[in-house]
């Protein structure tokens, strides 16, 4: 297990909470350091405990890099943080917590009950895109076009092969639109990407059939297309 926080002092306190319980835990502050670490890992780790601030950045960015990464999507990802967690984390535990808890977030399944409803994510956060880029330049626009033109692709791809119960086509397409909208910071569509890969996975087709990546990827389509 890994253990990523800014403060030294919580992330010792952590992984001598979790080395007691017979884990191997490793620590870092910042986002390249948990990724050098999770890439060279051999064993590899079985999942990773993320504050809200790293050293470098929110940890939610670290989440989303993981969530992207090929090699680490699969990762269980445990938000040190009370609430709800941002969908690229498995469960939440809050701090500070008992060593009952913080196991628990670790090996527990996710809660299914209570989760947000289908459009409580946004379809696509424009403002927070425009903030970054300082306004909707004419490079931010075509890079949204192009996005959206390839998450319909995309998502038409992975029904097509899901209705073929083709398991590692509809899978990898949905694997690679997740990452896709998840770093886009088009959460609903990488939500509803990562339900459809789960069920592909599983084999599950009445289920990734319910889940309709292509009405997601057009309702992302739409604000793009009209602003950008």
């Amino acid at each position: 297990m890994l253990v990523v926080d800014a403060d030294d002092d919580r992330a010792r306190t952590i992984a001598a909470t979790l080395a007691a319980a017979g884990g191997t835990i490793d620590t870092a502050s910042d986002i390249h350091r948990a990724l050098d670490l999770l890439e060279e890992a051999e064993p590899a780790f079985a999942g990773v405990l993320i504050a809200e601030r790293l050293a470098d950045a929110d940890g939610v960015v670290l989440a989303r890099a993981v969530r992207t990464s090929p090699l680490l999507c699969n990762l269980r990802l445990v938000a040190l943080a009370a609430g709800t967690p941002s969908e690229e984390f498995d469960v939440a535990c809050g701090w500070p917590t008992t060593p009952a808890s913080l196991i628990a977030s670790l090996v527990n399944p996710p809660p299914t009950s209570g989760a947000a409803p289908e459009g409580a994510a946004p379809v696509l956060d424009l403002a927070e895109l425009e903030s970054i880029a300082g306004g909707l330049t004419a490079e931010l626009a075509g890079m949204l076009r192009r996005f959206a033109d390839q998450a319909q692709r995309m998502a038409a791809e992975a029904m097509a092969a899901a209705s073929a119960t083709d398991a590692p086509a509809a899978k990898g397409y949905a694997h690679a639109l997740k990452g896709a909208a998840f770093s886009a910071g088009a959460m609903r569509l990488g939500r509803a990407a990562k339900s459809f890969e789960a069920a592909a996975a599983a084999a599950d087709w009445p289920t990734a059939s319910s889940i309709d990546l292509v009405r997601e990827a057009r309702d992302l389509a739409r604000p793009i297309h009209g602003r950008a």
